[in-house]
């Protein structure tokens, strides 16, 4: 069996050492590694691993590639778990995907094949609420199949010089595009349910149980100190850049009569023709917040508190008017924000991988817990606890803030 090379998403991708690359291997390749400015592998993709998610626009985007001959791909397979087919969603999901997907396979039949595997990362999901990312399952999936050598790269656990407010730097790719947006949002901060140390562990538990050599293309790579660095093979990879007319955003077919059954029925969601990347307030009452749940950082999610939201109107208050005027925009803002919040329960229940993270997972917390002592913050919290007589006591509150 040739060696493997199973490469994420990550920037490392443009640090790989291609001496050090075997002479004759196969490539796995997963998401939206197409979204990349150069062929860092090359064109041949054994394997292309995609999502459950968002499976039907990734394969009519895989298969459109292959139609343009900008890659070879030779087989499909879902990142699913079946835990999650506990979800309704997600088992209709596996119950129809032969019909909707019959050159393709699901990811979770080739995890079976590996029983310690597949139970101790069952176990760490249902008692740790802890899931391995993308690049080590199709190392899982490769140890399965039958490969004993395996080459890392583009698997950086989210270090780095990165910024996931625009993220810079996150992917080797650069993903703010329309399609991926709309279909993926524009959060680029990791599920809080992924981290390093999940992976890491998950590695070195396939090594050890399965007798796997993980080698690392990437000297500087945390993966180098941690698995060992790929000897020198003098490999003559030649690095091709892409055309300008190449694909470069994840492609949404039109909706034929079972697309929208797919939609509806298997993913029991919306099409992407009812999806907005943002969403925005038809009154804009408080134009300053954002009432959206893809905030990018600790900062926005803090500014979305209904403390925030309301303070900043009480600070507002100028005159009479305004004092008038008050009772209904305060309502309007509390209704507006319970709303958001019946979306956004009714979002992770029927997708749990939509959840964010907790506030501490965010680069920016500390930063931003510094809203929370703000004049805004303040005076929203004590509405929420006074309601009935806070009125007389605003003017004490911010006398008593400036001292």
């Amino acid at each position: 069996m040739k060696d493997l090379i199973v490469a994420g998403n990550g920037p490392s991708l443009k640090n790989i050492d291609y001496q050090r690359l075997p002479r004759d291997y196969e490539v796995f390749r997963c998401n939206q590694f197409y979204l990349e400015d150069k062929y860092y592998l090359g064109k041949d993709v054994k394997i292309a691993f995609f999502n459950q998610s968002f499976f039907l626009e990734q394969i009519y985007t895989a298969k459109t590639l292959i139609k343009n001959k900008e890659y070879k791909i030779g087989n499909f397979v879902c990142s699913n778990f079946k835990l999650h087919s506990i979800y309704e969603n997600h088992l209709n999901f596996i119950k129809y995907f032969d019909i909707f997907f019959p050159d393709a396979n699901l990811g979770s039949n080739f995890l079976e094949k590996l029983k310690e595997f597949n139970a101790y990362i069952c176990y760490n999901e249902l008692y740790e609420d802890k899931r391995i990312t993308s690049g080590i399952y199709m190392c899982a999936v490769a140890v399965a199949l039958g490969h004993k050598r395996i080459y890392l790269s583009g698997i950086d656990f989210y270090e780095g010089d990165i910024d996931f407010s625009t993220g810079k730097n996150v992917y080797v790719y650069n993903a703010n595009k329309q399609n991926y947006n709309k279909l993926i949002g524009e959060n680029k901060i990791p599920f809080y349910f992924h981290s390093k140390d999940t992976d890491l562990k998950a590695l070195e538990f396939l090594a050890k149980t399965y007798d796997i050599s993980f080698f690392s293309l990437n000297p500087e790579s945390i993966l180098a100190k941690n698995f060992g660095l790929a000897p020198v093979d003098n490999n003559s990879f030649i690095l091709l850049k892409k055309t300008q007319n190449t694909l470069d955003d994840i492609l949404i077919p039109k909706e034929t009569p079972f697309i929208k059954l797919y939609y509806n029925k298997v993913l029991q969601t919306k099409s992407p023709s009812q999806l907005e990347i943002k969403k925005r307030n038809k009154i804009n009452i408080f134009p300053n917040v954002k009432n959206n749940f893809n905030q990018r950082s600790a900062k926005e999610r803090i500014q979305n508190h209904l403390c925030y939201k309301l303070g900043n109107i009480l600070i507002d208050l100028r005159n009479l008017s305004d004092y008038i005027k008050l009772p209904f925009v305060l309502s309007y803002v509390v209704y507006r924000h319970l709303k958001d919040q019946r979306r956004y329960k009714k979002r992770i229940k029927q997708s749990p991988s939509l959840k964010l993270p907790p506030l501490e997972f965010y680069r920016d917390y500390k930063e931003a817990l510094k809203i929370k002592r703000t004049l805004a913050y303040n005076l929203g919290s004590n509405l929420i606890k006074h309601p009935f007589t806070f009125l007389f006591k605003i003017k004490k509150i911010k006398k008593e803030w400036k001292e």
